[in-house]
């Protein structure tokens, strides 16, 4: 009997809580049907938007690529205008006169008039539009060793007005194209501000279901291609460019984690534990793998394939503006940003791209000739004239190298600067320099001090941290070279004292400057 009326109990009790759940579920039936309705609805809307950007796709993609194909044009056209000048002052410089009786040699020849011609305008226009500018030049001076001419450091970039004006065309009708490619589509579909409206409902309505689908790692994915549209014209090598998060894009998205602050994202950790709306929003507003990412992975999947383009397709690392720029703004992403890291692979394609533009720009564009000891001891010859312009060209890119200091990985900027630029190009200049020495006179005292000066800069803008290891075979021949010029100017250890010669004194100022030097390469104070 016992048995019987606990088992009779036991199944009141479960009819009790049977009815309680028929009854609760009754109660939420209408909020789970419009719960229903709100996923449906969603649903079919996210397969609007997205049926709606795949039609749309090509269109982005075309001129995406027909803006990064205007940059390379230009980047394309001003280099090889470039290299074409100096294979032009190399002739000059060495004497080489064409026969004119070749007609093949006679347009040559009127081909390399015409572009000395322009090269002369060019930079007459430069003088004439240039203000002296005292900062200006000591980072010049800082940069190439060298006061009185800086010629070789202006990366020369002007263009004609037609070439300009045809190009500001072809990215007006871009952006045109940009502005009316949805016409067709209703704002709903098709606007940054409305799609995440609809996402910002969903978070304040049901915001469980909201982090369990985790939308915030799916909205950069869904909002890329209409990011693209908004940035076809950003190149931030370009000056006046506006900053990337001054386009609408970012404002958007910035308003919806703000949208979450205000409705409860802020809410103390610590709320009741029947409030799990609560507890729920503020793990999406504090969350990294939620809200916060939103901004970080737009720029990782949309900002970052971007930059990689416009780097290979038309930076110019002899261009320390250029540079500048875009130091900066990977300085200010990998400040700001956490998807920007070394372990991100966008990351590394574009630090790859940028590697690649640097190695390439050093073959093509770094040329200092080799002259006979006549010619090099002329400082105003034609041969020596552009020696030293060549010179400044090297030093100014190996300045421009050294900007991406605690960016790039220190082994490949050691070998792209020293292996590949200062060993191979820049010291073998110097010496060439120096086999000009007569051992007298003023002009033996301004060669000393120009080289001197020269080595100065380049030690004076080396990362401290490069310098701590005396045995780093990539800086072992700039410190064997500085070695040698001691051992060539110091005078001689004796066991009796004597007068100091007057050579030795005049030669003491730069003996003094080459000791600092090689201190300071083996990391010792001043």
């Amino acid at each position: 009997m016992l048995a019987n009326k606990s088992e009779l109990e036991a199944a009141q009790g479960d009819l009790a809580r049977g009815r309680v759940a028929i009854s609760d579920s009754r109660l939420k039936l209408p909020e789970l049907a419009n719960a229903l309705a709100f996923y449906m609805e969603i649903r079919e809307y996210v397969r609007d938007v997205i049926c709606c950007l795949n039609e749309k796709m090509p269109k982005i993609e075309y001129m995406d690529r027909k803006s990064i194909i205007l940059y390379r044009e230009r980047a394309d056209t001003l280099m090889s205008r470039r290299r074409a000048d100096v294979g032009d002052m190399a002739d000059e410089a060495a004497g080489v006169v064409e026969n004119g009786d070749n007609p093949e040699a006679a347009k040559s020849a009127e081909a390399r008039r015409r572009r000395k011609a322009d090269r002369e305008a060019r930079r007459t226009r430069r003088r004439h539009q240039s203000k002296p500018d005292e900062v200006q030049s000591k980072r010049l001076e800082a940069t190439i060793g060298v006061v009185p001419s800086y010629e070789g450091v202006s990366s020369d970039d002007e263009e004609p007005q037609a070439v300009i004006a045809r190009r500001a065309a072809d990215f007006a009708d871009i952006k045109n194209d940009a502005e009316h490619i949805f016409d067709d589509v209703v704002e709903e579909f098709c606007a940054i501000a409305c799609i995440l409206r609809r996402f910002a409902e969903w978070r304040e309505r049901l915001a469980r279901t909201y982090a369990q689908a985790y939308i915030p790692m799916c909205l950069p994915q869904l909002l890329a291609p209409l990011i693209r549209l908004q940035v076809l014209t950003w190149n931030p090598l370009e000056a006046n460019c506006p900053s990337f998060d001054e386009y609408p894009w970012f404002g958007c998205l910035l308003d919806h984690y703000a949208g979450l602050r205000q409705t409860g994202g802020g809410a103390h950790e610590h709320a009741p534990a029947g409030d799990e709306a609560q507890k729920v929003l503020h793990s999406l507003g504090t969350s990294p793998d939620h809200e916060l990412s939103v901004i970080p992975l737009a720029i990782e999947r949309v900002l970052l394939p971007r930059l990689t383009e416009i780097v290979s397709a038309s930076w110019d690392p002899m261009s320390w503006s250029q540079t500048q720029r875009l130091v900066t703004l990977l300085r200010t992403f990998a400040a700001l940003w956490p998807t920007v890291s070394v372990d991100n692979k966008a990351t590394q394609r574009l630090f790859e791209a940028a590697l690649q533009r640097m190695e390439q720009t050093i073959q093509m564009d770094v040329f200092i000739p080799l002259y006979s000891k006549i010619v090099m001891s002329d400082p105003q010859s034609p041969g020596r004239l552009f020696f030293n312009r060549q010179l400044n060209v090297a030093m100014k890119l190996l300045s421009n190298l050294l900007q991406w200091h605690d960016l790039l990985a220190p082994a490949a900027l050691k070998h792209l600067a020293f292996t590949c630029l200062v060993n191979r190009y820049i010291l073998i200049g110097f010496a060439s320099l120096m086999s000009t020495s007569v051992g007298e006179g003023p002009s033996e005292l301004e060669l000393w001090q120009e080289v001197a000066s020269r080595l100065r800069a380049i030690v004076g803008q080396l990362p401290a941290d490069w310098l701590t290891d005396p045995g780093d075979d990539k800086l072992a021949q700039l410190r064997r070279f500085v070695n040698q010029l001691i051992e060539k100017v110091a005078p001689e250890d004796t066991a009796v004292p004597t007068v100091e010669t007057k050579e030795e004194m005049t030669m003491k100022p730069v003996l003094k400057k080459l000791k600092r030097i090689q201190n300071r390469l083996l990391a010792k104070p001043p």
